[in-house]
């Protein structure tokens, strides 16, 4: 590793230790269960619920704890491809190479979006 890279490294490595701060701890508010009467509740006022439908269909799940950056950022990207879908990254890694011999010659189970491993073209 070069020095150069090895001392901006450092920063990062003391932020990933140090961890969350104190006050971004709790929550001041409880959390409201996603499938609470509550929450239904909340999502019928709210003036953003006709956002929600057509942009929930982008939502990437994230894998790890060091993954928000990666999988936000393939979230904002597939929604600003609406509609669009050529010359999207295909992400293979969610099927094994050899349960897809089980599929039909020739058929391709993948879509084009971005994904978390594909976002900033890692393999």
């Amino acid at each position: 590793m070069k020095p150069r890279t090895a001392l901006w490294l450092l920063p990062l490595a003391w932020v990933l230790a140090a961890g969350a701060p104190e006050s971004a701890a709790a929550p001041t508010a409880p959390l409201v269960g996603w499938d609470s009467e509550e929450s239904a509740e909340r999502f019928a006022r709210s003036a953003h619920r006709k956002d929600f439908f057509p942009l929930s269909n982008h939502f990437v799940s994230q894998d790890n704890k060091i993954f928000c950056g990666p999988v936000s950022s393939a979230i904002v990207l597939n929604a600003l491809r609406l509609g669009r879908k050529k010359g999207l990254p295909q992400d293979s890694g969610s099927i094994a190479e050899d349960e897809r011999a089980w599929l039909p010659k020739g058929f391709n189970p993948f879509f084009g979006k971005y994904t978390p491993g594909r976002t900033f073209g890692a393999k």
